[in-house]
């Protein structure tokens, strides 16, 4: 039986990756979109960081071509991220785009029309410069997040960001990913804490990795924060 993920904690997630990016992204900063999409998020790191650099990466040609448009100001790569680097099968879900990816992962609909199309392949890595700091980045790439982190190490180990990122069985999962292997790269190996949003701003201390674990086997929760502060309060004293 698909497990009920409690899809109505999406607004809140919304509303709090907007109060994250307000708390953690200076006027003059750099903020990272991976799975920009439509714009939502990206539009928010440009109106913060309105003297800064933001990124915004979408493999999709039509959204991706979109959103040059819409945010000239941004810089905007038409490619998926990953820890390769060349063309790869991305998988377009017609009729519901915000489930694409490089593979297939468990949909909530029936009627899912998905149509493979090549697209480049970069590692983060490649594209952020070295003396650029990062100072947000926010990913949701429908399972293949883990593998985009592994591309970003230059990255997160120079800059230490502030990293949301979406992660559960039926999309990460599908990648061949284990909680255990999620949970040890942003901690033990990135050396940041693993923790959901609304903790982070309530000042509550992050979660365990049995906690993650039954996050992502279970729900409710799929969108996660990884910071290199425990709590919004250590940010505030930083």
């Amino acid at each position: 039986m698909p497990i009920d993920f409690n899809q109505p904690l999406n607004p809140q997630y919304d509303e709090q990756t907007a109060e994250m990016i307000r708390r953690v992204l200076p006027k003059d900063g750099c903020g990272v979109d991976i799975g920009a999409h439509a714009g939502d998020i990206l539009q928010h790191m440009l109106s913060v960081a309105s003297e800064g650099i933001v990124y915004g990466f979408e493999p999709i040609p039509a959204l991706a071509e979109g959103l040059r448009m819409q945010f000239p100001d941004a810089k905007i790569f038409e490619v998926a991220l990953s820890n390769t680097t060349g063309t790869g099968t991305f998988k377009h879900v017609v009729n519901a785009q915000a489930y694409s990816g490089l593979q297939r992962r468990d949909y909530d609909r029936p009627d899912v029309i998905v149509n493979d199309i090549e697209v480049q392949i970069r590692r983060l890595d490649e594209v952020i410069g070295e003396t650029q700091k990062v100072d947000i980045i926010k990913l949701d790439i429908e399972g293949g997040e883990y593998s985009a982190l592994e591309g970003a190490e230059n990255v997160i180990t120079r800059s230490r960001p502030h990293i949301i990122f979406e992660a559960s069985v039926r999309s990460t999962g599908r990648y061949g990913v284990e909680p255990k292997e999620f949970y040890a790269l942003l901690t033990k190996k990135y050396g940041l804490h693993l923790t959901t949003m609304d903790r982070w701003l309530d000042g509550v201390e992050p979660i365990t990795p049995d906690e993650f674990a039954k996050f992502w086997h279970e729900g409710p929760h799929f969108y996660f924060l990884a910071s290199p502060l425990a709590t919004a309060v250590n940010a505030a004293a930083a």
